[in-house]
């Protein structure tokens, strides 16, 4: 038994969930509805956002129920105080830490060069990809021009 996925739910019950998570990171009911429903009804957003590995959503269509990943997380952007702001997409857990840490050796004063050094070009070329996806600068883009 595979320990990673919650248990099976139906539809209506995995968006209430995904739904109630969201509030946690965005205080906009309609946006947090629009997410949902995005998440919910487009298979390619089932898998990591940046990784494009983890699979975090499974439906399964002779019963019609959804498992989640227990590694999901929703992906937000820390735009007040309280760290809420504009969703942005599911990621697994590892590619959350990563972010985390990025951020902090941003905080640190380390380069995007650095960043290459550390993570390795293919991976911080994902998030550089993820976050043009929604208009929004790679923060830790240090590259003059």
């Amino acid at each position: 038994m595979n320990t990673n996925w919650k248990h099976e739910q139906t539809i209506t019950d995995f968006q209430n969930q995904l739904y109630k998570r969201c509030l946690k990171h965005n205080n906009d009911t309609d946006e947090c509805h629009k997410f949902v429903l995005y998440i919910s009804s487009d298979p390619d957003t089932w898998k990591c956002a940046i990784c494009k590995k983890i699979e975090l959503i499974q439906y399964n269509k002779k019963t019609n129920l959804v498992k989640e990943n227990t590694k999901s997380c929703v992906d937000h952007y820390h735009h007040d105080a309280n760290g809420k702001g504009p969703l942005r997409g599911l990621i697994c857990n590892r590619c959350n830490t990563i972010e985390s840490k990025i951020y902090t050796n941003i905080d640190s004063g380390k380069s995007y060069q650095d960043l290459i050094n550390i993570y390795g070009l293919d991976l911080v070329t994902k998030f550089d990809t993820y976050y043009s996806i929604y208009n929004m600068p790679f923060p830790m883009d240090t590259r003059d021009g």
